[in-house]
């Protein structure tokens, strides 16, 4: 990922931070949840956001689609990329990237799963990168949201089965709305997903405010501003994507980094206590929350294509394109916990 978009990350997070404080501590729950929700896009219009070629395409070039989505209406863009010809993709895969990054951050896994032999369909979520949109909803809007981008996928004849789902943090989030949600998912590979909202934003907020001012704000206050997300978008913020989880149907990897602050491992845990389905559970040693490190390790990355592989009815796995280049990254340890 680019320093850009880590400084935008960096830049919303102090100014959440800073309104976290004076919200919490007046007591002024609505205001900060306004906040919270407020996507990146918040306010612009499809023409100021142009979409374009999410990274480099190689030998086939990116498709770039565009699909009208309700509740409330907005235009969310995904860019789709095919194996070369005359090479049948063996089946797709959404790829959904997380809170405040762009499909562009998970091009590079795109293109390895396309190395793979599958076709990768990513997706700006709704306020994001090109699409538009004013709020986050913390899973269930966007999981309709892709619902829709499939059904709309699928409409173009452009949905090659069996389909698969990859989401990061927000988007692992919604990987696993859609999963709960969409017989057509038949396997789901969800990276440092968050188990609920409450869970996420009490030690988020509590993790970036200066010691003396952390110890001043009441956990009534927080629940309070949690409670009140939850109201604006129409989510429990006590279950989210654990009820998904309970769910589904379709195997889910569960992939974490055991050094992750901004979401902890306890969250994986928990979800993969709640699968319904065959899940596996990963935790990579030295990994934080970063794209980087959880999704685009030659490690991890070897993960998510044997999990694909393996689930999605290949019998003869396909080499990732730089996957044993093993000096790039730190080798990760594996932690690995599966139920039948």
């Amino acid at each position: 990922m680019s320093h850009a978009p880590r400084r935008r990350q960096a830049a919303r997070l102090a100014a959440v931070t800073l309104s976290a404080c004076s919200a919490a501590v007046a007591g002024c729950a609505s205001p900060m949840a306004e906040l919270v929700v407020r996507a990146p896009n918040h306010g612009l219009h499809a023409h100021e956001l142009a979409p374009g070629a999410p990274g480099p395409a190689g030998s086939s070039p990116w498709r770039v689609l565009s699909f009208p989505v309700e509740a409330p209406r907005a235009l969310v863009r995904a860019y789709l990329l095919d194996p070369p010809a005359p090479r049948a993709p063996r089946g797709t895969i959404l790829v959904v990237h997380g809170m405040g990054s762009s499909a562009r951050a998970m091009s590079r896994l795109g293109r390895s799963l396309v190395d793979a032999g599958y076709r990768a369909l990513l997706v700006d979520l709704r306020g994001h990168g090109a699409s538009t949109g004013d709020r986050v909803t913390f899973g269930p809007g966007e999981a309709r949201d892709l619902r829709a981008v499939l059904d709309g996928v699928e409409r173009q004849g452009l949905l090659a089965h069996p389909l698969g789902v990859y989401g990061h943090s927000l988007g692992g989030v919604a990987g696993l709305e859609l999963a709960a949600a969409d017989p057509r998912v038949r396997a789901v590979v969800s990276v440092s997903a968050f188990c609920s909202l409450r869970n996420l934003v009490r030690p988020y907020l509590r993790s970036y405010l200066p010691e003396p001012l952390a110890n001043t704000i009441q956990t009534r206050r927080i629940d309070e501003v949690v409670d009140a997300i939850g109201e604006l978008v129409g989510s429990d913020p006590d279950r989210g994507a654990l009820t998904a989880a309970a769910r589904i149907e379709a195997p889910v990897l569960f992939l974490h980094g055991a050094e992750d602050v901004r979401v902890p491992p306890s969250h994986a845990r928990s979800l993969y206590t709640a699968a319904a389905g065959p899940s596996r559970l990963q935790f990579l040693d030295g990994a934080g929350h970063d794209v980087d490190e959880v999704c685009l390790s030659p490690r991890a990355l070897n993960l998510t294509v044997a999990w694909f592989h393996d689930r999605l009815g290949d019998e003869e796995p396909h080499a990732v394109r730089d996957v044993l280049a093993e000096r790039r990254a730190p080798r990760a340890r594996v932690i690995g916990l599966e139920v039948p």
